[in-house]
């Protein structure tokens, strides 16, 4: 697993039936960044989100990566956020 620290802020949300997809604006590669999070098990984590979504704060985040495998057998790189805290 490679993990990855980066700063930015959220741009937007994608809720589905059970993850939620975060896109996260102002990455070290200037494009939105795609964070998943499982609704059931990170709750806390993702009510940070909510929060910093809503007054526009500044996010340091480490993300970990995982291979997702599709129902056709194809394998993508996601990401899934470890912890966070909030940036000046």
């Amino acid at each position: 697993m490679a993990r990855i620290e980066l700063n930015g802020t959220i741009d937007g949300f994608e809720v589905g039936d059970k993850y939620t997809y975060i896109h996260l604006a102002g990455t070290p590669e200037n494009q939105n960044f795609l964070l998943e999070f499982d609704q059931q098990h990170e709750s806390r984590l993702f009510s940070m989100f909510q929060v910093a979504a809503l007054h526009g704060m500044k996010l340091k985040v480490v993300a970990e990566d995982f291979d997702f495998t599709h129902g056709n057998g194809t394998v993508e790189r996601r990401w899934r956020p470890v912890r966070a805290r909030w940036h000046i």
